[in-house]
C-alpha cells in the first residue's frame, strides 16, 4: 500500500519507481541527471548489460494520454542532449543503451478503498 505522495508528487513519484527498478534488480547508476534547467534525465539504471535512461511520469489521473502528451519534440530533444552529456563521462562498460518510460497513477482513498498507485513500465521507447 503506498504511502499518501507529499505536496511534490512527481518527486514521490521517482522516488516510487527507484524502488521499483532496484526490486528489478537494476543498478541506479545516477538521479536526476541534469544538463541545464530543461535537459533532464529523471533515472539512468544499468539492467544487466543494458544502459537504461528512464523518464518517469506521475499523475493523479486514471488515463495515461496525459503522460504520453508530455513526450513532446522539445522534450526528446533535452533528453538527447542529457543522454550524450552522460555518455561522454560514463566509464562503465555497457552493450546496449535504452529508453524506458515508468508512468505512475496515484490513486487517492476513497471510501471504501484505500489509496493504491500503479506503474505501467513502457520498454525501448522510441524517438
Amino acid at each position: 500500500m503506498p504511502q499518501k505522495p507529499p505536496h511534490n508528487l512527481g518527486k514521490w513519484g521517482e522516488s516510487l519507481a527507484k524502488r521499483y527498478l532496484e526490486r528489478k534488480g537494476w543498478r541506479i547508476v545516477a538521479e536526476n541527471f541534469r544538463v541545464h534547467q530543461h535537459a533532464e534525465i529523471d533515472l539512468i539504471a544499468q539492467d544487466g548489460a543494458t544502459l537504461v535512461f528512464v523518464e518517469v511520469k506521475t499523475r493523479r489521473s486514471h488515463t495515461l494520454e496525459t503522460a504520453y502528451d508530455a513526450w513532446t519534440p522539445k522534450k526528446k530533444n533535452a533528453m538527447r542532449l542529457a543522454m550524450d552529456t552522460f555518455l561522454m563521462n560514463y566509464t562503465t562498460p555497457y552493450e546496449a543503451l535504452r529508453i524506458d518510460w515508468l508512468v505512475l497513477r496515484y490513486f487517492p482513498e476513497t471510501e471504501g478503498h484505500p489509496a493504491s498507485a500503479s506503474i505501467d513500465h513502457i520498454q525501448d521507447v522510441t524517438f
